[in-house]
C-alpha cells in the first residue's frame, strides 16, 4: 500500500504516525488511511493504471502447494525409516 500510494517504502513510518497505526498492523478491507507525500511517481504510475497490488503478508500460496512426495523429498527418522 506506501508502495503504491507514495511510490517509496521510506515513507512507512511517516504514514504510520499521520495514521495513527503500527507499521506492522494489519490492514482490513475499508480501512481509511491518508497517505503522506509521494516520492517517486514513476513507481506511483507502474502500480496505479494497471491495477497491479503487491501480494504482502498472503498465505494462499503456501497453502496451495502440494506436499512433494517420494525418497527425494522424505527426512531420516521422520518419514524414512532407517532400521
Amino acid at each position: 500500500m506506501i508502495l503504491q500510494t507514495t511510490g517509496s517504502i521510506d515513507t512507512a513510518i511517516d504514514m504510520a504516525v499521520l495514521n495513527s497505526r503500527s507499521i506492522t498492523a494489519d490492514l482490513k478491507v475499508g480501512d481509511d488511511v491518508q497517505p503522506t507525500n509521494i516520492r517517486s511517481q514513476k513507481v506511483v504510475n507502474f502500480f496505479t493504471p494497471k491495477n497491479k497490488v503487491p501480494a504482502t503478508a498472503w498465505t494462499g500460496i503456501e497453502a496451495s502447494k502440494p506436499k512433494l512426495e517420494g525418497i527425494s523429498y522424505w527426512e531420516l527418522k521422520n518419514e524414512f525409516i532407517v532400521s
